[in-house]
């Protein structure tokens, strides 16, 4: 759903918004249908956990758009935001959480061109995780588990998961997120531009 950040930017001064156009985002979420995962086209607000990002219902989804894009501002991106986005909420398979609630679990960062998968990453870092304001007993434990290579029939799937994806764009590089859900089924949940994205040392960075 394409608007104009200007509309909202009252709303951080505690006045009326204006003219947004909610209807449009009420509709979107109800085909899909509740719960549904809400962000920009820049960025979700997963750091400031469920509350800013997963819409239980459509008394809800107001709220979870102003903490976005609240979100969005303190990242100094909002004013390029040109459009809100809404997919099926993915529950992750997870042992513990952060963020204020963030499920942390199995998800895995691919690099990949037009032709190849570059490399691949465990998408959480401990230093990630130190001051997050974990919930979970040993969850250095927990993650270093979760850590763990992926098997090989997991990582051929994602590799051409990775690379379909990359090629359906048609050019450059790009970083590919899968998550784990708790049915044990693999989902692709975010991409970017390669050069705009976190990638831990390695000979393809």
């Amino acid at each position: 759903m394409l608007y104009d950040p200007f509309t909202l930017y009252p709303v951080l001064d505690c006045e009326p918004m204006g003219d947004f156009p909610k209807e449009v985002l009420y509709d979107a979420c109800k085909r899909i249908g509740y719960p549904v995962f809400l962000r920009t086209d820049l960025a979700s607000a997963k750091h400031g956990g469920p509350s800013a990002f997963k819409v239980e219902s459509p008394d809800r989804l107001m709220q979870c758009v102003f903490e976005t894009f609240e979100d969005n501002c303190l990242k100094d991106i909002a004013g390029a935001t040109h459009a809100f986005m809404v997919r099926q909420y993915v529950a992750i398979q997870h042992t513990f959480t952060a963020f204020r609630g963030l499920p942390i679990g199995r998800e895995w960062r691919f690099f990949a061109d037009q032709a190849n998968v570059l490399c691949h990453h465990f998408y959480w870092p401990e230093e990630a995780l130190t001051n997050a304001q974990t919930q979970g007993l040993d969850w250095r434990v927990q993650l270093h588990e979760l850590a763990s290579p992926l098997v090989t029939n997991d990582l051929a799937a994602l590799s051409d998961m990775a690379l379909r994806a990359v090629g359906a764009i048609g050019a450059g590089a790009w970083s590919v997120d899968f998550a784990l859900d708790v049915d044990g089924k693999w989902w692709l949940i975010d991409m970017a531009t390669a050069g705009r994205s976190w990638h831990p040392d390695c000979s393809a960075k």
